[in-house]
């Protein structure tokens, strides 16, 4: 992303709205300041009435603005982490695909990846009335991800805690779903004792052992996504 200078060459122009794309996050972990000049911008479009849109993960550089502070907010689920670390003040929701805020709904984001659908039909929708929306849904076979994004979000325990054990062994049974004794299989790669890896794990992550084999415990209802591991992970479930 590219930005330096571009707010000056355009804060003589107050458009209608703005559109912060996805933007990439190297490691998945946000650095923020890293652009002051366009955030206020961007803020300053917003005091002057400009509707503001996020996709994806844009939602990372319209939350700096400090716009969404105490309010709800959309993004892809896989940069929840980083996002809830920098931006506290701020109801995090992954699981839904379209979010509307502020006292005139112009604070808008979408989720993951083609939830971006969701953002440009209520776009259309919104300055072209609902009948062209239909028409563009039809024509172009879109429709609107009415369950949100919670059946393709997938549980992922923290990695960034710091116990390098522990990563190591997250790490290592993401690549052995098919182990028959996925803990004992853990606590051998760490070189501690079963008993030792299932107190060092809740330490670290926040979660048990059993929530790492059982996604679907820990998530919120429809948050672990159904896949090619499902089968396997019914077995260690008990």
């Amino acid at each position: 992303m590219r930005c330096h200078g571009c707010a000056a060459r355009v804060r003589s122009a107050t458009p209608d709205l703005i559109v912060v794309p996805s933007l990439m996050v190297a490691g998945g972990k946000w650095q923020t300041d890293r652009y002051p000049a366009l955030v206020e911008w961007i803020a300053d479009m917003h005091a002057a009435s400009a509707e503001l849109y996020s996709v994806c993960s844009g939602t990372l550089l319209l939350a700096e603005t400090g716009l969404l502070d105490g309010r709800r907010a959309a993004m892809h689920w896989a940069y929840a982490d980083t996002f809830r670390r920098n931006f506290p003040a701020v109801r995090l929701q992954p699981d839904k695909a379209l979010v509307t805020e502020g006292e005139r709904n112009e604070l808008v984001m979408s989720g993951a990846a083609s939830s971006w659908h969701d953002l440009v039909l209520f776009l259309i929708a919104r300055h072209l009335g609902t009948p062209a929306a239909q028409a563009v849904a039809k024509f172009f076979a879109l429709e609107f991800h009415r369950d949100g994004m919670a059946p393709y979000t997938v549980f992922v325990p923290p990695r960034d805690h710091g116990d390098a054990t522990i990563q190591g062994a997250q790490w290592w049974i993401t690549a052995n779903l098919d182990n028959p004794c996925p803990v004992e299989g853990m606590a051998e790669v760490g070189g501690v004792s079963e008993r030792s890896f299932k107190r060092r794990f809740r330490k670290a992550t926040g979660y048990i052992h059993h929530d790492l084999l059982c996604p679907g415990a820990a998530a919120q209802p429809g948050q672990a996504t159904p896949g090619a591991n499902e089968k396997g992970n019914r077995r260690y479930c008990g």
